[in-house]
């Protein structure tokens, strides 16, 4: 069977499934949700909120972070995570067009 490289896709088709990917996880989707209701918070503060470990926590930011949904800061000794509001109006344009496109 044949590989296929990201690359041969269009930046497009790339930035939906890296943003499904991102959104593929609940616990993920928890971290959203939390975090659009409560603006800025530590991870710390996000593993009381959740029923999730720190390490957990932590590797689902770093997902998120990498797809462009939160934005972490660092602030003296902590990082501070919040929904990335234009990477979230862009991923919602990109995930309506294609579910659009598609569904025609």
């Amino acid at each position: 069977m044949k590989r296929t490289r990201a690359t041969n896709y269009s930046k497009q088709l790339q930035g939906v499934a890296a943003t499904s990917s991102a959104l593929a996880h609940p616990a993920r989707v928890a971290i959203l949700a939390t975090l659009s209701q409560e603006g800025v918070m530590s991870c710390g503060s996000l593993v009381q909120e959740l029923p999730l470990s720190q390490a957990t926590v932590s590797q689902h930011l770093r997902k998120l972070e990498e797809a462009g949904l939160v934005i972490g800061t660092v602030e003296g000794t902590k990082s501070l995570y919040r929904v990335s509001k234009s990477d979230t109006e862009a991923a919602i344009s990109l995930l309506s067009n294609f579910l659009e496109r598609i569904n025609s």
